[in-house]
C-alpha cells in the first residue's frame, strides 16, 4: 500500500506527480492543432481565456476541462498516497507550479485559475459549486476586457469565503486556508506576470486567432 510509505516519500511522490500533472500543456497542445503558438498571441499565456480569444470556444472548453482535471487529479493522487489535511497543499502547490512553469514548454504556462478550480472542487465540492457558477457569470460579462478569468476567480473566491463561514455548509478551516493559499498564489503570479508584460493585456478576439495558422504566426500589434 502506498499509504504505508514513509511520510517524506509520500510527500515527494505527491509533489512529483502533482508537478507533472500541472505541466501537461493542454492549451499549448490544443492550439498547436490549429497551427497557433499560444505563447505568441493575445496575453501570451497558456490558458482557457487566451485559447478562447485566439483559437476558438470549443478548443477553450477542451483546455478548461483538461486544466480542471489536472488540479482535481493531483489532490486525488495525494489522498491515494496517504496525504490528508494540510499536507494536500503539497500536491496542490506542485500542480499549480507545474502549470506556471511546464517542463514541456520551456517552463512557460498560464495563470492556473482552471487548475485551482479543480483543486478546490475536490477539497470542498459543495462550497465551491455556487462560487463557480457566479465566477462563470462574471467571466462571461467581462470576456471582452483584460484579465476576465482573474476577475471571475476573485469574485468566486469571495463568495466561497462567505459560504465557508455559513452554518449550512461546514468547511474545515484547514481546507479554507489551503484554498486561500492557492488563490493568493495564483493572484500574485498573475499580477507579477502582467506587470512585467503590460502590453500583452490587449484584448483580442477569436476571429483574430482563426486567421493565424499552419505555422504562419503573425506578430502581435501593440496598442
Amino acid at each position: 500500500m502506498l499509504s504505508a510509505l514513509p511520510p517524506l516519500t509520500q510527500l515527494g511522490l505527491a509533489a512529483l506527480l502533482g508537478y507533472l500533472l500541472g505541466a501537461l500543456p493542454f492549451a499549448y497542445g490544443v492550439s498547436k492543432t490549429r497551427g497557433i503558438d499560444i505563447f505568441r498571441v493575445g496575453s501570451g499565456q497558456a490558458g482557457t481565456t487566451n485559447v478562447f480569444r485566439n483559437v476558438g470556444a470549443r478548443y477553450a472548453a477542451i483546455v478548461f476541462f483538461g486544466d480542471v482535471s489536472k488540479g482535481a487529479l493531483s489532490i486525488l493522487f495525494g489522498g491515494w498516497l496517504g496525504l490528508t489535511g494540510g499536507w494536500l497543499l503539497v500536491p496542490a502547490l506542485a500542480t499549480t507550479m507545474g502549470h506556471w512553469n511546464s517542463i514541456f514548454t520551456g517552463f512557460k504556462g498560464g495563470d492556473g485559475v482552471a487548475t485551482g478550480v479543480g483543486i478546490a472542487l475536490v477539497l470542498a465540492p459543495f462550497a465551491v459549486a455556487i462560487p463557480m457558477v457566479i465566477a462563470a457569470v462574471v467571466l462571461w460579462r467581462r470576456h471582452g476586457t483584460a484579465h476576465p478569468t482573474l476577475w471571475g476567480g476573485i469574485v468566486g473566491y469571495v463568495v466561497f469565503l462567505a459560504l465557508a463561514q455559513s452554518s449550512w455548509i461546514n468547511v474545515d478551516s484547514g481546507v479554507v486556508l489551503g484554498i486561500t493559499v492557492i488563490c493568493a498564489a495564483i493572484l500574485l503570479h498573475s499580477v507579477i506576470y502582467h506587470r512585467r508584460h503590460p502590453t500583452r493585456a490587449r484584448v483580442s478576439s477569436p476571429a483574430e486567432g482563426e486567421q493565424v495558422g499552419d505555422g504562419e504566426l503573425s506578430e502581435q500589434r501593440q496598442p
